[in-house]
């Protein structure tokens, strides 16, 4: 992982930690959560010290704060200050890999080099545990700690629904876990930079982490409504993905093909406000785009992740090809152009009108 250098002005950082510790949990509430920035990662609910916070679609209060602060102190959305840079961020090497193990390969969503990632470094004890995503009998995703093979395999595939992962750091350091993976999107992944900057103890049991491309995560209603409309029985769904224009839904050999147009409307608000598609902050980048059919697109940024991509390829876990950044690229900017948008329209909503004239 990348520790984010302190870039932020300290008068502004001061009266963050200021605001958080005056006000606690009511901070984090009035500067984030109503605001509609909150992405659910879950951080919140590992570092609070009085337990008294539960994060499902988004962060409740369920006991007395002590206004210790650190939840809007930690919160990555709070302050988290990231170079512009390169648009895809510092990487050592991109490649488009694919798992050669068929329990993978028959359940993953394109070439199964997370699934193949994990059980590779769990095998070698590398780690003695990851933390993934899981799916929901009604396909909604749910955070899971994974420490043995069949689960990692379990867990294989994209969520479209938020999954407060990091709610589980706490946990997995109680239970004794000394070495974990973290899979996540580049919201999850932002939280760890900011656990990094803080060197908390949380970030020191993560060996690295993953990051999937992301452009936006969507509401669970999303789901209700392909129930609804289509007339889908979620029992009998297979697997949900995105292939160009369409969200399609897998189900016994049939693929039913939604119009992303009709799908946009469910992106969840706060995803509007990330700047980051290829979780630049991450030790691996994981996706499809740039890579062909039935690969992953692998963006490798650290010294352990070189190592480890190293060994699967002199193993024979995965084979590899080359791979187009071109689209990943076209999509990163993309995304960073239209969350400038949004939060300087932000910026002015929550001005007073006598101060709107001076943001252009």
């Amino acid at each position: 992982m990348f520790v984010v250098e302190d870039l932020i002005l300290g008068e502004e950082k001061i009266e963050y930690v200021k605001l958080g510790k005056e006000k606690g949990f009511s901070a984090l509430e009035n500067e984030i959560i109503l605001k509609d920035l909150c992405m659910s990662c879950g951080l919140c609910e590992s570092i609070c010290q009085e337990e008294v916070i539960k994060v499902e679609e988004q962060p409740l209060l369920i006991g007395e704060c002590s206004n210790c602060g650190d939840c809007l102190i930690y919160c990555p959305r709070s302050f988290l200050p990231i170079d512009d840079g390169e648009v895809l961020g510092e990487y050592v090497i991109k490649i488009a890999a694919r798992a050669k193990d068929e329990r993978i390969t028959k359940v993953s969503q394109d070439g199964g080099f997370v699934t193949a990632l994990l059980c590779y470094a769990l095998e070698k004890k590398i780690i003695d545990g990851a933390i993934v995503s899981m799916t929901t009998e009604e396909w909604r995703a749910k955070p899971f700690l994974a420490t043995s093979i069949e689960e990692i395999i379990n867990a294989a595939g994209s969520k479209y629904t938020p999954s407060p992962n990091l709610r589980l750091l706490k946990g997995a350091k109680e239970r004794g876990l000394k070495s974990i993976a973290l899979v996540g999107l580049p919201c999850h992944i932002q939280g760890v930079a900011k656990l990094q900057h803080y060197n908390n103890d949380l970030a020191k049991i993560i060996k690295f982490a993953v990051g999937l491309f992301c452009k936006s995560s969507f509401n669970t209603s999303l789901l209700r409504e392909f129930v609804t409309k289509y007339n889908i029985d979620l029992n009998k769904v297979k697997k949900l993905d995105i292939k160009g224009k369409y969200f399609r839904v897998y189900k016994n050999g049939d693929v039913i093909k939604v119009p992303m147009k009709e799908i946009v409307k469910f992106a969840r608000s706060s995803c509007k406000y990330c700047f980051d598609f290829s979780a630049k902050l991450a030790d691996f980048s994981v996706g499809s785009v740039g890579s062909a059919e039935g690969y992953s697109t692998v963006i490798v940024r650290s010294e352990i992740a070189n190592e480890l991509l190293n060994g699967m390829m002199e193993e024979g876990v995965i084979e590899t090809t080359e791979v187009e950044d071109e689209l990943i690229i076209k999509l990163s900017e993309t995304k960073i152009k239209e969350a400038k948008k949004r939060v300087k329209a932000k910026i002015k909503e929550e001005l007073p009108l006598a101060l709107k004239q001076f943001v252009r």
